[in-house]
């Protein structure tokens, strides 16, 4: 199937039901587009938690069923809104009241007349597509396989697993990734699977492969989310619909090119389902803004909160803290209707039900989950920097692997960012988005080096549902930088055009309009050259230096098709170190890897797993002085039923040794027998699953890319293939 067909089952997927959902609840056509893709993941985050509770598998009548169910309720809903909120859209069209037409002419018709989304819409749609036709052009020319090549990555792994894993074995749901994980022990182990499951669906009615569709995915939904969130919260800052909203909406869009700490950083390090939740974070919280004004909007919001939580639970953090600090420095002080007490509670009410309804449809998941927070809280990421270094490493956006674009001039950015501060400081009284920032900024010095008082504490709490990690932290600062640099920006552009002499000249108003409309798109060009200078020092790089093969190269794809013919490879385990990124032969060809993530899964000191993997050499070496009596190491191949063991050096990271009880003692090891090698390949068959003549099979001439060593032989000369007696 050609890409671009490939691309528009993606969109399908992960626009159309979100969209579908959103007009049917009440939405108008711009609104239910932008918040499309994270009500999307709502439904399949939600979907795949429900399909675990039963017998059935997470496929696409399964997963048809519950969309079902949400259209029903979305239906009830609006009929709800219509009887006892007020009325959704209170405008006219053609003299005619809005409210007297019928709602699927208000959905549809009056988003379509609204001329405000133009412009943003033209800004965002041409960010979106420099981004995604860039990093989809990189990917395709990656080495090892363009768009079919692996990204050695930590997470990366991890995600191709459990997409796999729902395709084998319909389970998609967020409570039961031990199954996946912890083969020995089936260990609880909680992982949201919103983007797995979503991911899965675009692979099976596109009908590619698993690495095909999360490498598709992870270029494309940050590509659309970070411009749509950007423009939306410059739309936001602003706090009205006029041009200079729309203008600012239109051009922020495109800054996301040029800043490394977003889109580019975000995809090398591999946290794919987490930047996408990020990216669309800015579009829930501008969702949940319009929902004073418009309480028909609860339905969606709710749902939509729900869809970033289960991509990644860590970007509730920013819409939770936008929105509190939203209320106390704006809503709070100009409720949206009504008299001033009425009002207040009116807004604080129909917020809390968003807010609360997303909360209660995931609760059950994230109280189940909960216990894993300690594990996230654990990771630690600073730096040697002095105080002052970690203020302007933040400010400056220039956290972990921005390095690799060399100096990065943010001068310019920095300049506008401030004069769009103080716009909204002065002329809009908005203190609610420099809260934001500061608070946000606040979070991410804290991670490069925490404050030793208990501002420090209470800004690592937060912190740590990101991993302490700054590079994750810096992009709410990074996306309120550009927003804000926008605004200032067109700012100085409606400034200069005398703007305001329209208030009493109207053709004045027309032109300055048309003046900066022009200068705008100028503007943007510019942003769009300087952008591709400054970025072309490694947007390749974020794309395809982790394609490189260092842990899965053309020997090893070699060799997971060649195992995958032999006997047993699907009917047991296959055996290895999870750092060396054997386990990829999982998600490659379905060949069953005890490992399924670099990390290791959870097991025990004294577990089947350890003892395979800390004495190996001692299978079928015999006990207690017998030598063909079974030994723990036997037994634990037995229980786990491994069938291979597969040995492919170097490990994930610099700091872990090559394992030599692997790589050197079971070429000694008298329970297994050598059945492959190639260059850092190697294939052992432990004999005990084997039958001699299935040994001798493997073995023979010219199965092996390289010669394999003689086997001992007996007085006889027969081959000697020792196993441990049963």
């Amino acid at each position: 199937m050609d890409i671009s067909q490939v691309l528009f089952i993606a969109l399908a997927v992960f626009i159309l039901p979100g969209f579908l959902l959103n007009l049917i609840s009440g939405l108008r056509l711009p609104w239910a587009l932008l918040g499309s893709i994270p009500v999307s993941f709502g439904i399949y985050g939600l979907a795949s938690w429900l399909i675990g509770l039963t017998p059935g598998r997470f496929d696409i009548p399964t997963i048809s069923v519950v969309f079902a169910g949400f259209l029903g309720l979305g239906i009830i809903w609006r009929l709800l809104a219509r009887r006892f909120l007020l009325p959704p859209e209170i405008v006219r069209l053609g003299g005619e009241p809005a409210q007297e037409l019928p709602w699927w002419r208000r959905t549809t018709l009056l988003g379509l007349a609204d001329g405000s989304w133009v412009l943003p819409g033209l800004g965002a749609l041409s960010a979106i597509f420099l981004l995604a036709t860039r990093a989809l052009k990189y990917l395709k020319e990656s080495d090892n396989g363009g768009v079919e090549s692996i990204f050695q990555g930590w997470d990366v792994h991890w995600h191709a697993s459990v997409v796999q894993f729902i395709e084998l074995e319909g389970i998609a749901s967020p409570t039961r990734m031990g199954e996946l994980q912890n083969i020995e022990t089936q260990a609880f182990s909680y992982y949201p699977t919103a983007w797995h499951a979503g991911v899965w669906v675009f692979k099976d009615l596109a009908h590619i492969s698993v690495i095909e569709s999360i490498n598709l995915a992870g270029v494309l939904l940050p590509a659309i989310g970070l411009p749509l969130s950007v423009g939306l919260l410059a739309w936001k800052l602003v706090g009205n619909r006029g041009l200079t909203a729309q203008l600012a909406a239109a051009l922020a869009p495109l800054g996301v090119l040029g800043v490394p700490a977003l889109y580019w950083v975000g995809y090398y390090v591999g946290f794919w389902p987490y930047l996408t939740a990020v990216a669309f974070s800015g579009v829930v919280l501008a969702l949940f803004m319009s929902v004073p004004e418009r309480p028909v909007r609860i339905f969606a919001a709710a749902l939509s909160l729900t869809g970033i939580v289960q991509l990644h639970p860590a970007s509730a953090t920013i819409v939770v803290l936008g929105l509190g600090l939203w209320w106390l420095g704006e809503k709070l002080w100009r409720p949206s209707a009504g008299g001033a007490v009425k009002a207040r509670v009116r807004d604080v009410l129909f917020l809390a039900v968003a807010g609360i309804a997303g909360v209660l449809l995931i609760a059950p998941q994230i109280l189940v989950g909960a216990r894993q927070t300690e594990e996230v809280n654990a990771f630690s990421a600073t730096e040697d920097l002095t105080r002052s270094e970690s203020w302007w490493r933040a400010i400056e956006l220039q956290t972990r692997h921005t390095e690799e674009w060399g100096p990065l001039d943010v001068t310019w950015l920095l300049i506008f960012a401030a004069i769009g501060a103080l716009v909204l400081a002065v002329w809009r009284r908005n203190i609610w988005g420099l809260a934001l920032w500061a608070l946000s900024l606040a979070i991410t010095v804290n991670a490069l080096l925490p404050f030793d008082n208990v501002a420090g504490k209470l800004l690592g709490i937060v912190g740590g549902l990101h991993y302490n990690t700054a590079h994750r932290l810096i992009m709410p600062v990074a996306m309120l930088t550009i927003a804000a640099a926008a605004i200032g920006i067109v700012s100085l552009v409606r400034l200069i055009t005398a703007a305001p002499l329209g208030n009493k000249v109207p053709l004045w108003w027309w032109f300055s309009a048309v003046v900066s409309v022009a200068a705008t798109g100028v503007i943007g060009y510019g942003v769009v050259v300087h952008a591709d200078k400054e970025i072309s020092k490694a947007d390749r790089w974020a794309i395809s230096s982790a394609r490189d093969g260092r842990m899965v190269d053309d020997y090893d794809l070699k060799a997971f098709d060649w195992l995958a013919t032999q006997p047993r490879a699907y009917e047991g385990h296959i055996f290895g170190t999870p750092a060396d990124g054997h386990g990829w032969m999982y998600a490659y060809n379905g060949l069953p890897s005890i490992s399924r993530h670099y990390a290791w899964p959870i097991s025990g000191y004294q577990s089947d797993t350890e003892y395979l993997d800390r004495y190996p050499s001692k299978l079928g070496a015999g006990n207690d002085g017998d030598p063909d009596a079974p030994n723990r190491v036997d037994q634990a191949a037995r229980d786990l039923k491994v069938n291979y063991i597969y040995v492919s050096p170097g490990n994930f990271w610099n700091f872990q040794p090559t394992l030599l009880r692997q790589t050197e003692g079971l070429w000694f090891t008298p329970g297994v027998t050598p059945i492959y090698h190639d260059h850092q390949v190697s294939i052992f068959a432990v004999n005990d699953a084997f039958s001699d003549k299935e040994l001798k099979a493997m073995r023979a001439p010219g199965n092996s890319p390289e010669p394999l060593p003689p086997l001992p032989v007996d007085e006889d000369g027969k081959t000697i293939f020792h196993r441990p007696a049963r």
